[in-house]
C-alpha cells in the first residue's frame, strides 16, 4: 500500500531519470501534500548543514544548453524567460525528449490558473492587495501614495514581462500558441533558480540569470529550507537544519 504522501507513478519516474542524469537525491524524495501541491519529504533522519540535494551542470537547462540553431533567431537582449519558454513550446521533438519524463511531473495549466492572479478574471484580481495588484480602488479617502519599489505592483511588472517575451517570440515564430507559450513561461517563471557562473557579472535584470534545475524544483514548492551553493559544477542544497524522517 502507498503511503498518503506518494507522488504517483510519473514522479517516481522522473526520479529514476533524474538519477540517470547523475543527480544525487539523499534522503530526499518528491511528496504530495494534501491541499498543498507537491514537495519534498525528508526520508530518513537528516542532520543539518547534510548535502541533500546536488544538481550537475550538465544535468540543467540552460541557455548554453539550447541549440544554437535556435538560440541565433532570436535578437540580442531577448529575456532569459522568453527563450527557454520559446524552446520548451516550439523546439524539435527530438531536442526536447531527453526532457519528457521532468516536463510530465510540472503544474497544469489550471494549476496556474488556480494559483497565479496572472491568469485570473478582473473580478477575481480585485481581492488582492494593492501592492500586487497595483490598484488602490480598495483604499477609501486616502489619497496616493508615491513609491518605487520591485516588490510592489508585482502583477503589472509579470503581466509586461509576459507580453514582452510574447512580442519577441511570435515575431521569430508566428505561428506559437499562445496557451503553450503562457503555460511554459509560468513554468519557468515558478520553477527557475538564480544561475550565474563563477566570477560572471550579473545581468541589469537577475530575471536573465536563471537555469531550471530538474528535481531540485521540488523545493519551489516546499517548506524544506536550504543553504544553497553553485560552484560551477554542481548546484548544491545542504539541510538549514535537522530533519526527521517524513518532514517535510
Amino acid at each position: 500500500m502507498k503511503p498518503d504522501w506518494w507522488p504517483g507513478e510519473e514522479h517516481e519516474q522522473f526520479t529514476e531519470w533524474a538519477i540517470s542524469q547523475g543527480i544525487i537525491a539523499n534522503g530526499v524524495g518528491p511528496a504530495r501534500f494534501p491541499g498543498r501541491g507537491l514537495g519534498m519529504i525528508a526520508t530518513r533522519n537528516i542532520e543539518e548543514d547534510e548535502a541533500i540535494v546536488t544538481v550537475p551542470l550538465k544535468a540543467m537547462l540552460t541557455s548554453e544548453r539550447i541549440p544554437s540553431y535556435f538560440t541565433r533567431k532570436f535578437p540580442d537582449g531577448t529575456p532569459t524567460h522568453a527563450l527557454y519558454a520559446a524552446f520548451l513550446t516550439n523546439g524539435n521533438a527530438e531536442d526536447l525528449e531527453e526532457f519528457n519524463a521532468w516536463r510530465k511531473t510540472w503544474p497544469s495549466r489550471q494549476d496556474f490558473k488556480d494559483s497565479m492572479p496572472i491568469l485570473w478574471s478582473e473580478s477575481l484580481r480585485n481581492y488582492l492587495p494593492p501592492s500586487i495588484s497595483g490598484h488602490w480602488h480598495s483604499i477609501q479617502s486616502r489619497d496616493k501614495l508615491q513609491y518605487e519599489t520591485t516588490h510592489q505592483n508585482l502583477l503589472a511588472q509579470q503581466e509586461q514581462r509576459l507580453r514582452t517575451a510574447w512580442d519577441i517570440v511570435v515575431s521569430v515564430f508566428p505561428d506559437t500558441d499562445w496557451e503553450a507559450f503562457s503555460y511554459h513561461w509560468l513554468v519557468v517563471n515558478t520553477r527557475s533558480f538564480f544561475y550565474l557562473m563563477p566570477g560572471q557579472e550579473p545581468p541589469e535584470d537577475r530575471n536573465d540569470a536563471m537555469a531550471l534545475l530538474p528535481f531540485a524544483d521540488y523545493f519551489n514548492h516546499s517548506d524544506v529550507a536550504c543553504n544553497v551553493k553553485f560552484d560551477g559544477e554542481n548546484y548544491v542544497f545542504r539541510a538549514a537544519k535537522h530533519y526527521g524522517m517524513y518532514c517535510s
